[in-house]
């Protein structure tokens, strides 16, 4: 859903989903959990391969309901070839196959929707029941080169789409790089109270950003039009 094309118009529903959920196990973690400052929400490493399963379960789907799925290769083709957006169960495309695209997008939805429901907690499980068997400590035999290597690609994977879901748009990833960057060091080596400057990191930026739209004489709805905010 994040990286096809094919699929944009689900785009806002993945992230709410992210959202949502980095929200209810972070308030989970704050209220339950014995160590004071704890941050929690959806790993980096299963959402990316959670990614692949969304392309193949769309693949799948596509076949059962006879539409020809696009490939990277087309996709590539038609957005070299025309800067509007990949019409594919969208647009003129949609209107041929109503009835097979409205099924098609149902049951994508649905699909994913459970897939990542099962697996996070499949997932949770099994780090569960790594910590409890204390069976973590056979991660000390993976050497730290492949380790790392892992962890880099999956960042720059996700570095790679991040790019590609902003359309490349310095107006849309640089800010979010200004706020990203800093907070990774600020983390990373500990500087000053976590309990304080991760949240003032985190919400000072959304206050400028409503002050500018309202300062500016704007309100939300122009902000949604606009296309600031997520649908």
């Amino acid at each position: 859903i994040m990286f096809d094309d094919a699929n944009a118009r689900h785009r806002a529903l993945g992230v709410k989903m992210n959202l949502c959920t980095a929200m209810a196990v972070g308030l989970s973690l704050a209220i339950f959990c014995n160590i004071k400052v704890a941050i929690g929400g959806p790993d980096l490493n299963p959402v990316v391969f959670i990614a692949g399963f969304v392309t193949e379960m769309a693949k799948d789907i596509a076949l059962q309901l006879e539409l020809e799925y696009p490939t990277a290769r087309r996709l590539a083709a038609s957005s070299s070839s025309s800067s509007a957006a990949i019409e594919w169960c969208n647009g003129a495309h949609a209107e041929q196959y109503m009835a097979e695209c409205t099924e098609y997008h149902e049951q994508l939805r649905s699909t994913v929707i459970f897939a990542v429901a099962f697996s996070s907690a499949a997932l949770g499980l099994l780090f569960f029941l790594s910590g409890r068997f204390k069976s973590t400590r056979y991660a000390s035999y993976v050497p730290t080169c492949v380790m790392e290597a892992f962890l880099s690609c999956v960042g720059y994977k996700v570095f790679t789409y991040a790019l590609h879901f902003c359309n490349y748009d310095v107006k849309q990833f640089a800010p979010s790089a200004m706020i990203g960057v800093p907070l990774y060091f600020v983390k990373a080596y500990h500087v000053g109270n976590p309990a304080i400057v991760i949240p003032l990191m985190l919400f000072i930026p959304l206050a400028i950003f409503y002050a500018a739209v309202f300062g500016s004489g704007k309100d939300l709805e122009h902000a949604e039009i606009s296309e600031w905010m997520f649908p």
